[in-house]
């Protein structure tokens, strides 16, 4: 059987975008957010965010001075 990406809405820009989640290998885990992103992204976000706006954001964690 065939596995198909889920088109999906972006939350945060409404851009619509291919979701992977239920296949191996999906471009959301090639993205490396810190725990702290992450736990923000979960209280803002129902539902998958696109590739632009996931990238974006993992940007910001990365350039956080410690």
């Amino acid at each position: 059987m065939q596995q198909i990406q889920n088109n999906k809405v972006c939350e945060s820009c409404g851009q619509e975008f291919g979701c992977g989640a239920k296949l191996d290998g999906c471009w959301c885990t090639e993205i490396t957010l810190d725990p702290s992103q992450a736990d923000d992204i979960k209280a803002k976000f129902y539902d998958c965010l696109c590739p632009a706006c996931l990238e974006k954001l993992a940007a910001k964690s990365s350039m956080k001075l410690t």
